[in-house]
């Protein structure tokens, strides 16, 4: 269930972030004044991403979200600053800018990815604080996943193992009947044959006493 959880979690901050993007990339991308369905892309986005991060199933994506866009944004202005921009931090921070895109009010680039640095840091650490805050599982539970999980293993034994096992004990006592079958026959043999020539003798006897 918790896994499921951290699955659906996934999958809404990622589509919420991708429909963020695709709803602010023409401005973005031109250079273009901010509009109204900007802004609300963005402060929607932002205000969803901050209540996922005080679920723990979303925590740890919101946490791994808010520190590309923090690395994205100190990147940004580091590289607007210091004039070395290139096509791999063009490539790297566009996808974070698109997410903040929306609340660009001044016409600067470098207050857009402080801002975008502030907010992204602070949604780390709540991020963080909810990871750390993590409760353990119930030992009642985990007992219960214990006694389930060998329940499972005594049920997938196969059956033809069983069967093999029976044939075989059939197959020893088969043997060990057969062995004392032959033991017990060379002693009625070997009493029939001392008998007769003992019975012979005595005939011999007889005749010659006649």
């Amino acid at each position: 269930m918790k896994k499921k959880l951290e699955l659906l979690s996934t999958i809404a901050m990622l589509v919420a972030a991708i429909v963020c993007i695709a709803v602010n990339f023409s401005e973005a991308s031109s250079g273009a004044t901010v509009t109204a369905t900007n802004i609300t892309a963005t402060v929607f986005f932002l205000l969803f991403w901050a209540l996922m991060t005080r679920f723990e199933a979303a925590a740890k994506v919101s946490a791994f979200i808010a520190l590309y866009t923090t690395i994205s944004g100190i990147v940004a202005i580091c590289a607007f600053m210091g004039g070395w921009e290139s096509l791999f931090t063009n490539v790297f921070t566009a996808p974070a800018i698109m997410l903040f895109y929306g609340i660009k009010f001044i016409n600067n680039i470098n207050v857009l990815c402080g801002v975008m640095s502030i907010v992204s840091f602070v949604i780390l650490i709540y991020s963080l604080i909810t990871l750390a805050n993590r409760k353990p599982a119930p030992k009642q539970a985990v007992k219960a996943e214990k006694a389930a999980e060998t329940e499972e293993k005594s049920e997938s034994i196969d059956i033809s193992e069983t069967e093999l096992v029976s044939a075989a004990a059939e197959y020893v006592e088969m043997i060990n009947t057969f062995e004392n079958k032959e033991l017990e026959l060379p002693p009625e043999e070997s009493a029939e044959q001392t008998a007769c020539p003992q019975e012979s003798a005595e005939n011999r006897e007889e005749a010659l006493q006649q």
